[in-house]
């Protein structure tokens, strides 16, 4: 970890951070009780209780009975919540330069001295024990039909609003005027951008196409980041980031300041615009690499089982078949493509069931494993529950 996390970057890299960032994070994934009782009641941990999801929704259109195949769609409790962290060791922050050591105190891990990142400490082998730092989260809540979805960033993440920039019309407010002399109406950090200058097509060399910078802090200062009177008072209220220091940089708790430094990168909440536009939202550490293509909605519209409890959605997992520039390969962005889940004028007309943006079932495992090959369990229960 610490041999990756000095070693120098690429070109890719240096313009993209996040792509390498991504690739050593440690990512964890924290549900209510909720959540976890909707899972565990309704057999949705173990490729068993998957996989008979979808033969009996097909044992249903067969038989006639489409009212019993429409109830075996997974639909958890409006009150279903779900947290993505994204932490990322000592030693390759360390190594990419963005933290340091700025008062020799041995009990006090080195930190961002502008910014500092919340920090915890976790067991592990001799080479993953140590300090991790927050860089990134990604929540959703079940409050909407597909989940609202909302990004939360570092504010000192090298390269936090690229591509799309950040938008926070509630917790920060920023300066009216980018510094491109564009106007966003307070809320809005747009690109780095610079313009192009072709004298092939404009001789007079006034500039014509614009083009991203990126890899870069988006300094709050800068663009005027000022936490707004209604955040400031939620967080009085509910005692978040009350207290002057971290007392205990091994632990995260609520009263830690540091959480004044995470910033939301934007909320998604609709697969398209009423216009047809595809949406999009991803942030720079979880979705290094394809922020540009990157769909909350989309990507775990995909989240889902065949017959055997694995990945349906041809297994996918988000992806498209395109590149970006970089080589990079992008994902999926707008609306759900019905291939995706049916195989229409035949005998089993489901191919996949989604999972309600449950990704997790990515980890199921067979409680009675197959004798074969091909991922099957030893048998699958004939009849599933159905949820409420």
């Amino acid at each position: 970890m610490s041999h990756r996390g000095a070693h120098k970057k690429t070109p890719v890299e240096e313009l993209d951070p996040g792509r390498l960032l991504r690739d050593l994070e440690v990512e964890l994934v924290f549900r209510n009780p909720v959540m976890i009782e909707d899972i565990f009641k309704n057999d949705l941990y173990s490729k068993e209780g998957l996989g008979a999801r979808l033969r009996a929704a097909n044992a249903a259109v067969s038989s006639g009975d489409i009212g019993t195949a429409q109830a075996l769609q997974v639909r958890l409790s409006s009150t279903a919540v779900m947290v993505k962290a994204d932490f990322l060791h000592q030693n390759i922050l360390e190594g990419q330069g963005l933290i340091e050591d700025t008062d020799g105190d041995p009990d006090t891990p080195p930190n961002n001295p502008d910014h500092p990142y919340l920090t915890v400490y976790l067991e592990g082998t001799e080479e993953t024990t140590g300090y991790y730092y927050l860089l990134a989260m990604t929540n959703a809540s079940k409050a909407l039909p597909i989940w609202h979805w909302y990004a939360m960033e570092h504010v000192s993440n090298l390269g936090r609003c690229d591509y799309i920039g950040c938008n926070d019309s509630f917790g920060f407010s920023v300066g009216e005027t980018s510094p491109t002399g564009a106007k966003f109406g307070g809320h809005y950090i747009p690109p780095m951008q610079t313009q192009q200058t072709d004298t092939a097509v404009t001789p007079n060399g006034i500039p014509n196409d614009p083009s991203f910078v990126t890899g870069l802090v988006y300094d709050s200062a800068t663009y005027g980041e000022t936490m707004t009177t209604a955040l400031s008072s939620l967080f009085d209220g509910m005692g978040v980031a009350t207290d002057p220091t971290d007392s205990n940089p091994r632990v995260i708790s609520a009263t830690d300041p540091q959480w004044r430094n995470y910033r939301l990168k934007g909320t998604q909440t609709t697969f398209t615009t009423s216009t047809g536009v595809p949406t999009g939202l991803g942030a720079t550490i979880t979705e290094g690499g394809f922020v540009n293509s990157a769909s909350c909605t989309t990507c775990h519209a995909q989240a889902s089982t065949d017959l055997h409890g694995n990945p349906g959605a041809g297994g996918a997992i988000g992806a498209s078949w395109r590149l970006n520039l970089f080589g990079f390969g992008q994902v999926e962005m707008g609306s759900p493509d019905l291939n995706w889940f049916f195989n229409p004028g035949t005998s089993a007309p489901y191919t996949s069931v989604q999972t309600d943006i449950m990704w997790g079932m990515l980890n199921a495992s067979c409680v009675t494993p197959g004798s074969g090959d091909d991922g099957a369990c030893a048998s699958y229960p004939s009849a599933p529950t159905i949820l409420d």
